[in-house]
């Protein structure tokens, strides 16, 4: 060998990926002609290259191609040979591959995000988005992908969840407890059945439970924001509030929790007819890569009839 090739490569697992083989002479004979040799290749996944090799290749006489089967680890290995007798080979070469397994992505089909129910309602059917999954099929058996579903302030109890969906929506059933009113929140993911399962982000309910004295959520905000690099910022939504005990109250967004002020806006009134614009705030990561969270509420201004803590995530990487 004089040039060496790729030892590894990593790809997701519906993605052929391309690599290239080492380039080789015979010192010995400079007149025979030599081949590639695959000397493992399971399930005939690597095509191209293999026959005659000439002399004086160029790195796309040597690419050849990988198409995965399956997440996981695998090896492939060749060798050159002379065509002719005597049939010397050089060493064997090894190229790892590293196949990821595709994590699920929902459909966006679950358009509603805040419900409002009267006290003692009874089941309501909540709307939970579904989910595709890119690379299921390449699993024996398929995967499967199930939902985890999750209260975050136990007003009521939940049903069990559909089958997850590819199009369309599946559901669960919430009943808030008796004689209870209130802010609901759930949360819910979904996660394949790899022996380490992958896994969507959590995506966030709202359940307004009878005429709670204090704000409430109408419009959604955001709950998770990531931004790629530590020196890039990113805007975010809160959530858009009305109070229906008192229409005339001013409304205001208090910060409960912002790591490192990393955080910033005109903390100052929100208007009750506040626009998206009113309510994006800014991520600055400052350099710091990891995950953590921003907390905020709304309160009547200057008492403490405030709406439930509202959490964001977020990932700088």
């Amino acid at each position: 060998m004089i040039a060496t090739g790729d030892s590894k490569k990593e790809t997701n697992s519906d993605t052929a990926v391309a690599f290239e083989l080492g380039r080789f002479v015979d010192l010995a004979d400079s007149s025979v002609d030599l081949e590639y040799v695959y000397t493992v290749n399971s399930g005939n996944r690597v095509s191209g290259s293999s026959g005659k090799l000439p002399k004086s290749s160029t790195a796309a006489d040597r690419t050849v191609t990988y198409t995965p089967a399956a997440a996981g680890s695998e090896a492939f290995k060749y060798k050159v040979c002379r065509t002719t007798a005597p049939t010397i080979c050089s060493v064997e070469h090894t190229v790892q591959f590293v196949v990821f397994d595709k994590t699920p992505q929902f459909n966006g089909s679950a358009t509603t995000s805040i419900y409002n129910i009267t006290e003692n309602a009874g089941a309501t059917n909540i709307s939970l988005d579904g989910t595709i999954d890119p690379d299921a099929h390449l699993f024996t058996p398929n995967q499967t992908r199930t939902y985890t579903v999750e209260k975050v302030f136990n007003l009521g109890s939940l049903g069990t969840p559909s089958a997850v969906p590819s199009s369309g929506t599946g559901t669960v059933s919430y009943t808030p407890s008796a004689n209870t009113s209130g802010v609901e929140q759930l949360r819910y993911m979904v996660c394949d059945s790899a022996t380490t399962p992958n896994c969507t982000p959590f995506k966030y309910i709202t359940i307004n439970i009878g005429v709670p004295d204090y704000p409430i959520i109408v419009g959604p905000g955001e709950y998770t924001k990531t931004v790629t690099t530590p020196d890039t910022t990113a805007d975010f939504v809160l959530g858009q509030f009305i109070d229906l005990g008192d229409s005339t109250a001013v409304l205001e967004y208090v910060f409960t929790q912002n790591n490192g002020a990393r955080v910033s806006d005109p903390t100052g009134k929100l208007p009750k007819s506040s626009t998206t614009a009113d309510r994006t705030l800014t991520y600055t990561p400052d350099t710091f890569i990891g995950t953590e969270t921003f907390r905020y509420k709304v309160c009547r201004q200057g008492t403490t009839k405030c709406s439930v803590e509202y959490v964001v995530e977020l990932v700088s990487q």
